[in-house]
């Protein structure tokens, strides 16, 4: 799957959608990180003013996730688009 198809209008910002399909390829989270990220669908909102609640993630919760999956998946990623930089740590 390349990053076009993940960013094409079948999944787009769809988190939900974008965290089952990258299981069913493999990713590694438990329940609370498919959660978490599911959660970051609200993030999309930032962009406009809105009232009203919703949840968010903790700065350190947010830290925690990326760091999980930037070593889940990190260099997998740079290798396929054929980044040739060293792969940050966070």
């Amino acid at each position: 799957v390349s990053v076009a198809d993940l960013s094409s209008r079948k999944y787009g910002h769809n988190t939900k959608k974008l965290v089952k399909k990258a299981i069913k390829f493999g990713l590694s989270i438990d329940g609370v990180q498919k959660r978490e990220i599911i959660s970051l669908q609200g993030a999309i909102l930032d962009r406009y003013i809105e009232t009203g609640f919703r949840t968010v993630l903790t700065p350190e919760a947010l830290y925690s996730l990326c760091a999980h999956l930037n070593s889940e998946i990190g260099a997998v990623i740079y290798e396929k688009e054929g980044i040739t930089r060293p792969l940050s740590a966070l």
